[in-house]
């Protein structure tokens, strides 16, 4: 995949990067005659277990990963996550268009491994779990008494699914 790299600011973004969020969702089994609307199959695969709506994370674990995300994401991102330039809003619609479906592992791992832009996978792993508690918590997915875990593996059975409202 080609990226534009882009001067914007004092800051570098890639322009792929949405092209590469994009390119990763993946296609949802619809119902005959129901283009676009999911199946039951689709949200109790055995990939998945879990979902983001059965309380995933602390309020406590949130507010870390809004305190790592304002000192590692905001710059480009922005304070309220819709993003600036060629970053991705990690809020809504946009969010759930681009994640809906997916794992929590899956995202984990995306955050991981492309973030910070230009210092990936520079964080602790408790610190991207704080981080994607913070955008599932801006994203009003219930919050849980248990903190969700720094281990992908661990992710990969808890499903995004669309948006909370």
């Amino acid at each position: 995949m080609r990226g534009q790299w882009l001067l914007s600011g004092s800051r570098l973004c890639i322009c792929g990067l949405v092209t590469l969020l994009l390119a990763s969702v993946t296609t949802l089994p619809v119902k005959a005659g129901g283009a676009g609307q999911r199946t039951k199959a689709a949200v109790t695969s055995p990939k998945t277990s879990r979902s983001v709506v059965d309380g995933i994370y602390t309020e406590r674990q949130a507010k870390r990963g809004h305190d790592t995300y304002a000192r590692y994401c905001e710059a480009c991102h922005q304070a309220d996550l819709r993003g600036l330039d060629c970053s991705p809003s990690l809020v809504d619609e946009a969010f759930a268009q681009a994640w809906n479906g997916q794992s929590v592992g899956d995202l984990f791992q995306r955050v991981q491994s492309t973030m910070p832009e230009g210092a990936a996978a520079s964080l602790s792993a408790q610190e991207y779990a704080d981080v994607v508690s913070y955008v599932l918590s801006a994203n009003k997915f219930p919050i849980g008494e248990v903190e969700l875990p720094a281990d992908p593996t661990q992710l990969m059975p808890i499903a995004i699914e669309g948006h909370a409202k």
